[in-house]
C-alpha cells in the first residue's frame, strides 16, 4: 500500500481503516445487496485466514480486526492494543482480577506532538477516529507490543461535542399549507447512527423508513419526498433530504413550526423521580444546530420574539431570529444551537438536568407569529 506508507502511523492507520471499510465487507453488518448476493451456507474465511479474507473480500469482525493489525505491521508500524469495556454494561475495576470486564479492543496509534488516535476497525463505516460512546471517559488496559507486550491502565478520552455535530437547515414558505425542504449533515458519531438505521435496507426502503420515521414522530406533518444518501458508500458521509408540509394554524394569527420533524438531542422525559440516587450519564457530548429560512407571507408581519440564551454545566442553548430582505419580500431566519459539554454529573445535580432539558424543549417547540396587517 504505498499511498499508506512514508506518512506516519496515525495517517497510516486511518487511511487502511478508510481502505478495509471500501474494500472487506464486514460479514457482521452486510448491506441487503451484499446479504442478498452471498451465496446461502457459505462460511466466513477463517479469523486466521488472512489470505483467504483479502481474496474473497470478505470477513467477520475478528477478521477485519486482525487483518487490520497484521496489514500496520506489514507497513511498518506497531499500534498499541487497548482492551475496553462498555460502561453501559461494566465499569472496569483494576482490583477484580477478572478478564470479562473488558469486551473489545481498539487499536491506538501515536506520534510526537500529536494527540492520541484510537481506531475500532470492526466498526463498519465509522469515520475514523471515532470512538464508540460506551468507551469513552472509561479506564482500558493498553498493552505495547514493542515493549514485551507491558500493559497499563489508561483512561479513554471524551470526545469534545465539536466532534459530533448534527446540522438541520430548513426553507419554509407558508401557503395554504406551511410547505418545508429539509437538508442534513451528521459528523462524528451522530453519522455513524444514522447510517446504521438505513445501510442495511435497498434505497427505497431506506426513503420509505424516513418517510415513516418523521410522519409518526410529528403530528400534522405530510412528507412529500424522503431521500437518503450514501448509507452504503463508505467514501461519503451519510445524509438526508425531506420535503413535506405542515399543517397551517390560524388566518388572523398564524403559527410556523421553524423546525417541524427535528428530533431533540436528547430524550424529555413527561415525569422525573422525586430522588434520583444514580449517576447522571450522557451517552456522547454533541451538538445540533439548525437554521430556518421562514418567507414571510404577504399581508403578515412576524412578531418579534426574544432571544433566548441558557446555560449551565450540562450545555447551553441559544436560540434567535432575524429579518433578512429579499428582492420580493422578507424572509424570517431562525437559528437554534444546542451543545451537550458534560458526560458524567452527580445525582445531586437533577434539577440542572431538569432545567436544561426543558430548555431544549422550549427552544425547539416555539413557534413564529405572524400577525394579518
Amino acid at each position: 500500500m504505498p499511498l499508506v506508507q512514508g506518512k506516519g502511523a496515525q495517517f497510516a492507520g486511518i487511511a487502511l481503516k478508510s481502505i478495509l471499510d471500501q474494500e472487506i465487507r464486514n460479514g457482521s453488518q452486510l448491506t441487503k445487496d451484499e446479504l442478498a448476493q452471498w451465496p446461502k451456507g457459505k462460511k466466513l474465511p477463517s479469523t486466521v485466514d488472512l489470505e483467504g479474507m483479502c481474496e474473497e473480500k470478505i470477513a467477520g469482525e475478528q477478521g477485519i480486526i486482525k487483518l487490520y493489525y497484521h496489514l500496520l505491521l506489514d507497513l511498518g508500524y506497531f499500534p498499541k492494543i487497548v482492551l475496553v469495556g462498555d460502561k453501559s454494561l461494566w465499569l472496569f475495576q483494576e482490583d477484580f482480577l477478572n478478564l470479562w470486564q473488558l469486551s473489545n479492543l481498539l487499536f491506538v496509534l501515536d506520534e510526537p506532538g500529536q494527540s492520541r488516535v484510537f481506531v475500532d476497525p470492526s466498526l463498519r463505516f465509522a469515520p475514523p477516529g471515532v470512538i464508540n460512546p460506551g468507551y469513552q471517559g472509561t479506564r482500558g488496559v493498553m498493552m505495547h507490543p514493542t515493549l514485551g507486550w507491558t500493559a497499563q491502565v489508561i483512561e479513554l478520552p471524551i470526545e469534545p461535542q465539536i466532534n459530533n455535530v448534527k446540522e438541520f437547515d430548513y426553507i419554509i414558505v407558508p401557503g395554504e399549507d406551511d410547505q418545508f425542504k429539509l437538508t442534513t449533515k451528521f459528523l462524528g458519531y451522530p453519522e455513524l447512527i444514522e447510517r446504521g438505521q438505513f445501510y442495511s435496507s435497498q434505497p427505497l426502503e431506506q426513503n420509505r423508513l424516513l418517510k415513516e420515521r418523521f410522519e409518526k414522530g410529528t403530528r400534522g406533518i405530510s412528507i412529500q419526498t424522503a431521500e437518503v444518501l450514501n448509507a452504503t458508500n463508505p467514501k461519503a458521509a451519510c445524509f438526508w433530504k425531506v420535503e413535506g408540509f405542515q399543517d397551517r394554524s390560524g388566518e388572523r394569527q398564524r403559527l410556523v413550526q421553524p423546525f417541524p420533524g427535528m428530533p431533540l438531542p436528547l430524550p424529555v422525559p413527561d415525569s422525573f423521580p422525586k430522588e434520583r440516587k444514580l449517576p447522571i450519564v450522557m451517552r456522547y457530548l454533541q451538538v445540533q444546530k439548525a437554521k430556518s429560512q421562514i418567507r414571510v407571507p404577504d399581508g403578515y408581519r412576524a412578531l418579534q420574539l426574544d432571544k433566548m440564551v441558557r446555560k449551565n454545566r450540562f450545555g447551553q442553548v441559544k436560540w434567535s431570529m432575524k429579518m433578512e430582505p429579499i428582492e420580493d419580500g422578507k424572509t424570517l431566519e431562525v437559528l437554534l444551537e444546542i451543545q451537550i459539554e458534560s458526560m458524567l454529573e452527580e445525582a445531586t445535580a437533577c434539577q440542572e438536568l431538569k432545567d436544561f432539558l426543558s430548555w431544549i424543549s422550549e427552544s425547539c417547540q416555539r413557534k413564529i407569529i405572524f400577525e394579518k396587517i
